[in-house]
Formats: structure tokens, C-alpha cells, sequence
């Protein structure tokens, strides 16, 4: 068989299953803020490890980026808590991996679907891009380990890799009202 027909073969036999989905928001505006998540349902093979960046993850990146750090003993995203104009926040995405950005102290809108709605600005730090795409989705902790977004817009890429964020405490809100009951973090 020659490589073409392999590669065929193997992209014909990947799984691409992410989990079963319970509920979405679809895109739309809730408070002013897009609103674009799905509850899904992971296989144990998929599954998401709510941790917080190790002291090694840390101490690999440039020594301007990150500033004393407060996280939970232990290791993991605890609580919630709101975004604030210009803190500091960390994502960990499937492209770029772990990041530090600001947000931003402008308030800022972006077209969604058509529509303007609210999001946070997060800016990159030292000329280091915070986002590219394949990142969406990633949560933004502070510097205290609270998640206080998810990054939902990337879209300058190729330019300063700045991201577009929905706060957690607006998106909890819709989740609790469309579906009907609590979020609660997974700790285990």
C-alpha cells in the first residue's frame, strides 16, 4: 500500500467522538455577552484533567511572565471569581500551550454572528501571543487559580494573538437558567 492509501486508511479509522452533548447555548447573547458552550459528556479516553500549572510548567516560561502566584495547595481550580480590568491571567490552549495575558481596561465589543455583544480583551504579554486558533474553548485562570473566563474569539492570529473572552460568572449564569440547575466545578 503506498503512503497515500495509508493515510487514507488511518483518517478513515480515527475516531473523532468528542462526547455526548447535553445541552448548548448556540450562538447568542445573554447580558451582553456572546454566549457560545455546549455541556459535554467526555469518554473516559478524552477525559479533562482540571489542573493548574505546575511549579515546572511555570518556571519554563520567561521569568518576566509570571508574577507571585497564589494558587490552591492543591493544584487544581477550586472556585470561580470575576474578570477585573487589567488582571493578569493564564490559559493553557492545544496550540500555543500555556500563556499569560492581561485584561484589557478597555471595554470592548466584537461582532458575533452579526450581532455586537460584550467580551473581554485579552492582550498578550511582552510580544508574546496569548492565543491562536485551536486554543478556543481554553479557560482563564488568575493569578489567585480562580477561572474567571473562556476564550471564545481569536481572531488576529497571524498579528498579536490577542483573544476575546465570555467572563465565567455570565456564563455560569446561563448555563444555571437555560438548563436548570448548578454548575459546580469538577475538583476530582
Amino acid at each position: 500500500m503506498d503512503a497515500v492509501n495509508l493515510e487514507a486508511q488511518a483518517l478513515n479509522n480515527l475516531t473523532r467522538a468528542t462526547g455526548t452533548v447535553w445541552a448548548g447555548s448556540g450562538f447568542r447573547s445573554s447580558n451582553d455577552f456572546g454566549m457560545d458552550w455546549a455541556l459535554v459528556s467526555l469518554p473516559s479516553s478524552r477525559s479533562f484533567l482540571n489542573k493548574l500549572p505546575t511549579s515546572e510548567e511555570l518556571a519554563a516560561l520567561p521569568p518576566y511572565i509570571h508574577p507571585t502566584l497564589l494558587f490552591p495547595d492543591s493544584g487544581k481550580i477550586e472556585e470561580c471569581g470575576p474578570c477585573e480590568k487589567g488582571s493578569i491571567v493564564f490559559k493553557r490552549g492545544r496550540t500555543t500551550g500555556l500563556t499569560q495575558g492581561t485584561l484589557s481596561y478597555v471595554d470592548s465589543t466584537v461582532n458575533f454572528n452579526g450581532r455586537t455583544v460584550s467580551a473581554w480583551h485579552v492582550i498578550g504579554a511582552h510580544n508574546v501571543p496569548f492565543c491562536d486558533s485551536g486554543d478556543l474553548g481554553s479557560w482563564l485562570i488568575d493569578r489567585n487559580g480562580k477561572w474567571v473566563g473562556l476564550l471564545f474569539a481569536c481572531p488576529f492570529t497571524s498579528y498579536a494573538g490577542d483573544g476575546y473572552a465570555i467572563p465565567a460568572l455570565e456564563l455560569i449564569k446561563d448555563i444555571e437558567a437555560l438548563v436548570g440547575g448548578r454548575v459546580e466545578i469538577p475538583i476530582d
